[in-house]
């Protein structure tokens, strides 16, 4: 939660990414060649990662603390990607990759934006779930932005989110990971409510007094954010050239 909002985007979107570049690369080319069996190892931490996240991330009142667990839970989602073993589960762990990691950059860019008032003071941000009451009238894009990059988060239609999720997790039924799948798509039901609970915060109830204030968006924030939800939109909407791109790149694998 202390740490610098960029940062803690770049950890949950780029880092991550990488890791699982990474870790695709040593499950399918080393651990394969070597004939060692981490498929039992790697399913638990699916599981554990998803609950994880799950069940400590619908408790936090702290909006940037709530996506970090989102993340982790993510993690877990991503996993089934690679035990999947297949290339069309590869093709949809790299667009879930990408699409996770857009709305990434786009929310934590939002939350940068939204900082607490002392005395008429501008302070640092201000990420507590009161602060985001009453944002869809203090400053409707942002709140709309944000909107976008949680629907997403959670799957729903029309956004890349639902198209990331669908794939992956249709390849994971695709081989041995039905009941990963099960749990996966459970958690993702429980993760909604509380990307939905800061979308009624945000729509449906009165500002928290005069306790936290949006700034005007800088041009890179403002030039991200426009940037992700275009994306986040179009991906959700025409993702095929997307998946065509990452089949090919699927079939690079041994």
């Amino acid at each position: 939660q202390g740490a610098p909002t960029p940062v803690t985007g770049f950890m949950a979107a780029g880092v991550k990414a990488a890791a699982f570049l990474a870790l695709v690369r040593f499950y399918y080319m080393i651990a394969g060649a070597m004939g060692w069996d981490l498929a039992p190892a790697l399913w638990a931490v699916a599981a554990l990662t998803m609950l994880l996240g799950t069940v400590v991330g619908v408790v936090q009142r702290d909006v940037k603390r709530m996506l970090a667990y989102s993340a982790i839970a993510h993690a877990g989602f991503m996993l089934i990607g690679i035990l999947a073993y297949s290339k069309a589960a590869i093709s949809a762990l790299s667009f879930y990759a990408l699409t996770y990691g857009i709305a990434t950059v786009g929310a934590f860019g939002i939350i940068t934006l939204v900082r607490s008032n002392r005395d008429g003071s501008v302070g640092g941000e201000d990420g507590d779930l009161e602060a985001f009451k009453g944002l869809g009238r203090r400053s409707p894009w942002a709140a709309g932005a944000m909107t976008v990059f949680l629907l997403s988060f959670a799957g729903v239609p029309l956004t890349a989110g639902f198209m990331a999720k669908f794939r992956l997790f249709a390849a994971g039924l695709s081989g041995s990971g039905m009941p990963f799948v099960i749990l996966a798509v459970v958690c993702s039901a429980v993760t909604a409510f509380f990307y939905m609970r800061l979308i009624v915060l945000m729509f449906f109830h009165e500002p928290a007094g005069e306790r936290s204030v949006v700034v005007a968006s800088r041009g890179p924030i403002l030039l991200a954010v426009g940037v992700a939800v275009i994306a986040t939109i179009g991906l959700g909407v025409l993702p095929q050239t997307a998946f065509d791109l990452f089949d090919q790149t699927a079939m690079l694998l041994p």
